[in-house]
């Protein structure tokens, strides 16, 4: 099983990420595999409504940190 756990909380260190974490880890004593997220770490920016994601290679042309939660979004 495969779990990603998303803390939006501007706390990096606060009660939603204590929760956050602490449901993961039991998710991991459980066998799960888990990623754990908080946005206040991320480099994360707005669409700037190019359409790149709808032609060329269909990759976004933001170089942030969206390419690697979506993966782990993937695998979960």
């Amino acid at each position: 099983m495969n779990i990603v756990g998303f803390s939006a909380s501007p706390r990096p260190q606060g009660s939603t990420a204590w929760v956050v974490d602490t449901i993961l880890e039991g998710a991991r004593d459980l066998g799960a595999q888990v990623w754990s997220w908080n946005a206040a770490r991320l480099d994360l920016q707005p669409c700037h409504a190019c359409f790149a994601c709808k032609t060329r290679d269909r990759r976004c042309i933001i170089q942030d940190d969206m390419p690697r939660i979506h993966s782990s979004i993937l695998e979960a």
